[in-house]
Parts: C-alpha cells; structure tokens; sequence
C-alpha cells in the first residue's frame, strides 16, 4: 500500500478538529474546558489527566499565527479561556497536577503544563481584561512555584527537567520574577551535569534517541531566552548525538535506546539552524519523513503526546519556509564508511558503503539495518523472546550492564535471559491503588516511595534465567551476527523462542507507534 504524502501544514491543520473534539466547549458544562474526553464524555475515569490541558497551546498557537476561515475568532478564544477556568478547577494547593492518578502532584505533567500554559498565556494576555489576565496568571505562577520547591525523586529524566527549565524561564520572561530564572538554571545545572561527553541526555539510567530530542525541543526554547554559551555548547554535542540515529529509510530511534522510542521533535532543530548547521542537515533529512509517514508524525501519534509534536511542528513550519535546499553539512549516513562507538551509550553505528546499522549493546545486542540505496529496512532484530515451560516469559532485550566486548571489526555481548514482567491493570489492582490514593498516598513520602516502586517494576525486567546468549555482530556490509545460547535448550526448557523480530520488553507508552516501513 502507497501511502499519500501529507504536507506538514496539511498534519497540523487536520489535527485542531480532532483537538476539539476533545474538549469539552459547553460552556455551561460543570466539566467546561478539560481535555480529556474519556473524563467528561465517556465518564470512563475519576479524574481529568491534567497533561492533556497542553493541548490548549497548539489551539492557540494555530489561532496566533494561522490566518484561516474556519474558526470564529471571538469563539475560539473563549474555548482557550476555557481550559484556562479548567486548569484551575484540577490544580492542587500546592500548585500541582495529576497525570496517572488521582492525588498524584506530579512533577512531570506541572512542568510541562506550565511551558504549554505560559506561552498560551503570552500569545493572548493582550485580549483578556485584567481580571481574567491576574487571575490566569495566579494558576500560572502557582505552577511554578511547586517546581521551585520540589524536584522530581522516582528518576533522573531530562526532558521534564527541560521541560521545567522551560517553563520557568518562559515565566521569568512574563513577570521578570527573578526566582523562576534562579530556578530555572537549577534544572539547567542538573541536566547538564549528567550529560554524557558523547552528547546525550539521561533518560531513566540511558541514552534515548527520541526522548533526546524533545529535550533538545525544550533546551532549545530555553536557550532562546537566555542565550547562555553553555547551553549552545550543551546543545551542539546534543545535536551531533542525535544525528547518529536518523536512519536511511526516514525513521528514526527504536528498541536500542534505553525507553524505546522512535518520536522525532523537530521544533529544537528548527530553533537552532542558524548556529548548529547540523541541525539543519537533520531536518533536511527529516522534513521529508515527517510528510511522508516514514517517522512517527501527527497522524500516527496518540492523544497523550499530540500537544508537544504538534507544538514542535509549528515550530518546524515557521523553519521550512528557509529551509538551506543545499546541503551544508551530511549527517552520518551520508557519510563515508566508519564504525562508531558511543561507550558509555552501549551503542555502536556501522556505516558500510552499501548499508547502515545501529546496534544497541546495552540492550542485548539490538541490531537495527537499512539499505542506503533503496532506503529501506533491512533488518529489525530485537533479540530474544521466548517463553519456559513453567509459562514465564524471558527475553535478552535488557537494559543493563552486560559483559561487551567491541572492536572495529566485531562487537560481541554477554546477556543473561531476563524474565520479564508483563503487568497489566485489573479491577483488583485498581482498587488497592485507589485506597491508597485518597488514604496514605496523600502522605508525600509515602507517595514518592511509591512512584519509585512503580517505576522499578515497569521499567525494568525480574530475575535472571538460566539461559545466556553470546551475541557477535561483525562489522561487514552489511552486518554478520552468530549467536550461541549457553546452555543449549534441551527441548523441554523453551514452550517457544523467537529472535530477529520488532518487539520490546519494558512498560513505555511513548513507543509502539505505527508508521509506514
């Protein structure tokens, strides 16, 4: 099947009736202004997820800076004001939202609403009488103040700091309180301070090609606002990472990173195209993918990361209009032939005359191939999967310190058969963390000890098996692989075992999306 390119205007603009769809525009609605249309539609849940008020900056990006005929100008404001009124109505005393569940204060989803919601802020403050304007401002302001009191405890995860940094930086900007800049360069200070010398940012103990990227999205707004050299230095190294994982055949990310994503947000690299070349030797690549269905865009994405891929590709428009049609800078694909190791990543690139591939070392040997040529995919080997007589499911898809050993020619891995933990909701589980959400769970370090629990077990695998694999992958064009299983399976351990296909192992909801191969 073919699919039809869709322009990038073409995405964004058939994306605001799905948007609005969502929200709920009755204006006499005790629900007036969520999102969240399983919460006020279906009434399916008991709470409103407050990271899908962000959609409410794209509606008003569009209505900013779209010249069109389909909206009523004063009607499409009101809506905006409503999800302001609705922010408010959800927002603790504290200043925070929930996201995963009720009583949740999460650190995440009130740094990303604040971003969303200062820059709507900013677009329509001058339409809004002082009363509306103070008092949206408030919410605003009480966002923020959360996130210079608390930080976020259940893990290390760049792009929420980012997104923090962000936030109140873009705050800082609207009532030139010093204490968001002063906060602001906190979050700064801790991103950087882990950032890897190969460029990458740290996601949940590694490095995360997509995720990478709507850090740099968020680093790039922030770094527009205070023009500070290191975080242009910080960026640079962060681009040029970045740059390893566009593929020949348009897509980008996957199973080698530490959360499995394969998003591209573009709206940093149109940010900084004027002084990192390389950025706009990626989106000369990725421009086209993005229309042609060949990466995750706006209409494979689901509801939960629509506001900021669609935030990033207003960003992007604003950038295709001068867009270089001449090459300043290849990015690695389209370089001559060389092996690349990123140690500290557990990545290695091959980029042969004829093919390119990423391995992932630290993930047990994940090998992803594309022919340069035909710009396809030619191989998609996630590594093991089986099942044990005894009905646990075991893989070598994990992220951990395995034994590796690489050289140009050849890299070779040592992974343990991990179980792996297929968690799934039920009535029962429900209702034990809805007990603890209106009781204990109010406590804050209770809470907090919790979220880290959570985090253990989705994001990471159980015990080892008895099982090993020995995974050698030569550096030819394209790549060898001979693996060896220690010890042998003797015919009754395995009820089955699969290898050489797309699959992943930990709990993420930002992967696993359709696009066109």
């Amino acid at each position: 099947m073919k699919i039809k390119k869709q322009t990038l205007e073409d995405q964004i603009i058939s994306r605001i009736p799905y948007i609005l769809s969502h929200l709920d525009r009755d204006q006499y609605s005790s629900t007036a202004g969520s999102f969240d249309r399983l919460y006020w539609g279906w009434k399916l849940k008991d709470y409103s997820d407050a990271t899908l008020q962000r959609l409410a900056y794209p509606l008003t990006n569009y209505y900013q800076k779209v010249d069109n005929d389909l909206y009523d100008e004063e009607k499409f404001l009101s809506w905006i004001i409503k999800s302001f009124n609705f922010i408010k109505s959800i927002q603790h005393t504290d200043g925070s939202f929930d996201q995963a569940f009720p009583h949740e204060h999460s650190h995440g989803a009130t740094a990303f609403l604040l971003y969303d919601s200062a820059c709507s802020f900013d677009l329509i403050q001058d339409k809004l009488d002082t009363a509306k304007r103070d008092e949206i401002l408030r919410t605003i302001k009480k966002m923020a103040d959360y996130l210079v009191v608390f930080d976020e405890e259940h893990g290390f995860i760049s792009n929420h700091l980012a997104g923090a940094a962000a936030g109140l930086e873009k705050l800082f900007s609207i009532t030139r309180e010093e204490k968001y800049r002063i906060r602001a360069r906190y979050y700064i200070d801790r991103i950087l301070s882990r950032q890897s010398s190969e460029g990458w940012y740290w996601e949940y103990g590694g490095a995360d090609p997509g995720y990478h990227t709507l850090a740099i999205y968020y680093l790039a707004h922030y770094y527009e606002g205070t023009r500070e050299p290191e975080v242009l230095d910080s960026l640079k190294t962060a681009c040029e990472f970045a740059s390893y994982f566009v593929h020949p055949d348009g897509s980008f990310g996957g199973e080698y990173g530490s959360r499995n994503t394969e998003v591209f947000y573009p709206g940093g690299f149109a940010i900084l195209h004027k002084e990192v070349p390389l950025a706009a030797a990626i989106l000369n690549v990725m421009i086209g993918s993005i229309e042609s269905g060949t990466t995750v865009n706006l209409d494979s994405i689901d509801l939960g990361n629509l506001a900021p891929l669609m935030n990033n590709y207003l960003d992007l428009a604003a950038y295709i209009p001068i867009k270089s049609n001449k090459m300043i800078e290849s990015i690695p694909f389209q370089r001559s032939e060389f092996v690349k190791e990123f140690r500290d990543a557990g990545l290695v690139i091959h980029n042969g005359k004829k093919h390119y591939a990423v391995v992932g070392l630290s993930k047990g040997g994940v090998v992803k191939e594309y022919d340069k040529e035909k710009k396809t995919q030619v191989l998609d080997d996630c590594g093991y999967i089986g099942k044990l007589q005894n009905g646990k499911m075991i893989s070598t898809q994990n992220h951990n310190n395995h034994k590796i050993h690489y050289t140009p020619e050849f890299a070779e891995v040592q992974v343990p058969f991990y179980e792996i933990s297929q968690n799934v909701p039920d009535p029962f589980k429900f209702l034990a963390l809805r007990i603890f959400n209106v009781t204990v769970g109010r406590i804050r370090p209770v809470r907090e000890m919790v979220k880290k629990l959570l985090v253990k077990v989705l994001l990471s695998n159980a015990g080892k098996s008895r099982f090993t694999l020995i995974r050698r992958i030569v550096f030819s064009d394209p790549v060898k692989i001979v693996d060896s299983i220690e010890p042998q399976p003797d015919g009754g351990s395995f009820a089955f075992l699969d290898h050489g296909i797309k699959f992943s192992t930990i709990h993420m909801a930002s992967s696993k999306y359709y696009y066109h191969k």
